[in-house]
């Protein structure tokens, strides 16, 4: 439900408004708001308590400017009456309802508008936009995406506060730590930190050879129109609104591939397990940002995002989840989409007593499949999914893509489980396409070949989901035939082609099921009887991509690969999993996966 920021009471509005601008850049303007009171265009109103003067009216605090609801792209424009000199344009956001793509442009007739400003990250609070003094009549603000369902501006303020020349002529800082994450024989990706400003980078001009500047709103570009095997230098240069230029970033020389066959992101449908810390509290907006670009830089499409363990009771209670898992759940969506709106973030929701034992017997836990469990694991996953979860508890709700089930132990052929799925697919998850499970994958144990789900059953399951993750790791211990490297590659391509060939063409709507197998990355595991399960020495990230394209190679359809744990692998837990663990890891997933043929 949309809640315009002016509904809100006015002692609350204050308080975010003061909490924002103490944050940002203070410019004292001794000049004249030459906007002010004058007559605002606008595209679209929301009604008339939101008209175009409203963002005009110096009461930045409480009125607004408010757009139609249905529109994606929607403009504001506010006529000075005659020619003005100008070098500053300030717009007052609220908290929520702000455009995170536009321009601020000028113009003498209303028809031909030049860009002075423009963003593709705003983020609401106040943008303070200086340029070199140039004459104009009139003042647009051009908005082209946003973070709500409506665009609303407090008030747009136009100055000529320094005259002749602008008042900001401090460039920004030069861009650093330039990298390549792939390449190809014509194309190189490139990617930078950002730089800082003292009021703000607009743009990057990346160069190739000191030339041919390409100009570009992120901290990423993609060169195309290179010659394969030929070498460049590439360096990157920020600029701010007021035209200021920062020095060139280090050099990075780069030699394109050869031509011919995949050579550069032949992999990219993956997906990443994410720490549940991550979603149990509320994020700094610059943590999620940091975090989602590190997962974009690694080609990682799906967020897995752990909210919890789902209660195993026979009570009312069963199949629910605690709200605490994601307290800080819609933060992070709302962060993540603004960061990279391409990466899908799905809940995942664990069980970790699909079966009991009773006398040393496996079997299976009488609190699982319920009318009670399927109940209220189908209104945790529509609550989420379908409604979504706000921030505080007010405003905007921001929704998970989809749902990934990781439901263990596992049973042979498992019915109950069979019916479970079903149930939440003809509910809460009815025609969505992120509805992901984890499965079971056992290699051979003393030379017999046993698995716990037949190549019927995973068709079943397939027909019902739209990917399966198998947990190609812990296959060590207890008779195993994984004993070094080896037999961890041979398990790989045996058990991933089998998938492929029980999967076949089976999948919700005629649409197959997408088999993405998980990768490992992290410590040592002993059981408590001693036995080792895991060792990164023998199942190791390496092996598993060796594996995979192997059974690649061999004509197994595979979508995609995932990576469990993420913060093991991008080095968060480096007591436990060291650098000389995780920086190869990293190394070995962008060559021997993501950039693999």
């Amino acid at each position: 439900m949309f809640r315009i920021q002016t509904k809100r009471s006015l002692l609350m509005v204050l308080l975010s408004f003061c909490l924002v601008t103490a944050i940002l850049p203070q410019i004292g303007f001794a000049a004249t708001n030459l906007a002010l009171s004058k007559a605002v265009t606008t595209s679209s109103v929301l009604g008339t308590d939101y008209a175009g003067l409203k963002a005009v009216d110096g009461n930045a605090t409480v009125t607004s400017w408010v757009s139609a609801t249905a529109e994606a792209v929607s403009w504001l424009y506010v006529d000075l009456v005659s020619s003005q000199t100008i070098d500053t344009v300030v717009i007052k956001w609220p908290q929520y309802t702000y455009a995170t793509s536009f321009k601020i442009q000028t113009s003498t007739d209303a028809s031909t508008w030049i860009d002075k400003y423009k963003t593709t990250a705003g983020s609401g609070g106040t943008t303070t936009a200086s340029f070199t003094a140039t004459s104009a009549k009139y003042v647009r603000v051009y908005m082209t995406a946003k973070a709500d369902v409506n665009y609303e501006i407090f008030e747009l303020e136009v100055y000529n506060n320094g005259g002749g020349g602008g008042s900001d002529t401090t460039a920004p800082t030069a861009p650093t730590s330039l990298a390549s994450p792939s390449k190809t024989a014509t194309s190189v990706n490139l990617s930078w930190t950002a730089s800082t400003d003292n009021v703000g980078v607009t743009s990057y001009d990346v160069y190739k050879n000191g030339a041919s500047p390409v100009n570009v709103s992120g901290i990423s570009a993609t060169i195309s129109g290179l010659t394969a095997s030929t070498a460049y230098a590439f360096t990157v240069k920020a600029k701010d609104a007021a035209g200021n230029v920062s020095a060139a970033s280090s050099a990075l020389n780069i030699t394109t591939n050869a031509a011919g066959g995949c050579s550069s992101n032949c992999h990219l449908e993956n997906l990443a397990f994410l720490d549940s810390a991550w979603f149990a509290t509320a994020q700094s907006a610059a943590n999620i940002t940091t975090y989602v670009n590190e997962l974009a830089a690694n080609k990682i499409k799906y967020q897995i995002a752990d909210i919890g363990l789902l209660v195993n009771s026979s009570t009312s209670t069963n199949g629910t989840l605690p709200a605490s898992g994601y307290a800080g759940l819609a933060t992070w969506i709302k962060n993540s989409k603004l960061t990279d709106p391409n990466q899908k973030i799905i809940i995942g929701l664990n069980y970790s007593n699909r079966f009991t034992r009773v006398s040393g017997v496996k079997v299976s836990n009488p609190n699982f499949g319920t009318a009670t469990f399927n109940s209220n694991v189908n209104a945790i996953i529509h609550t989420l999914v379908n409604v979504g979860v706000q921030i505080g508890g007010t405003g905007t709700f921001y929704k998970a893509d989809g749902v990934h089930l990781d439901w263990e132990g596992f049973m042979t052929n498992d019915t109950t489980l069979l019916s479970t799925l079903q149930y939440l697919r003809n509910n809460a998850l009815a025609g969505n396409a992120y509805y992901s499970i984890s499965t079971p994958a056992d290699p051979p144990y003393s030379g017999v070949t046993t698995y716990q789900w037949t190549n019927t059953y995973i068709g079943q399951v397939a027909a019902i989901v739209n990917m399966m993750n198998p947990m190609m790791y812990d296959q060590m211990g207890w008779g195993s035939d994984v004993t070094t490297a080896a037999t961890f590659k041979t398990f790989w391509t045996n058990e991933i082609s089998r998938y492929s060939t029980a999967i076949g063409n089976t999948g919700p709507g005629g649409v197959r099921s997408q088999l993405v197998p998980t990768m490992p990355s992290y410590e040592m595991k002993t059981a408590e009887d001693g036995v080792v399960y895991h060792n990164p020495a023998i199942e190791s990230l390496l092996k598993a991509a060796e594996g995979i394209n192997a059974a690649i190679t061999g004509g197994a359809n595979v979508y995609g690969a995932g990576i469990f744990w993420w913060s093991n692998f991008i080095g968060r837990n480096a007591a436990i999993y060291p650098s000389s663990k995780f920086t190869p890891d990293q190394t070995n997933w962008m060559s021997q996966w993501v950039n693999h043929p």
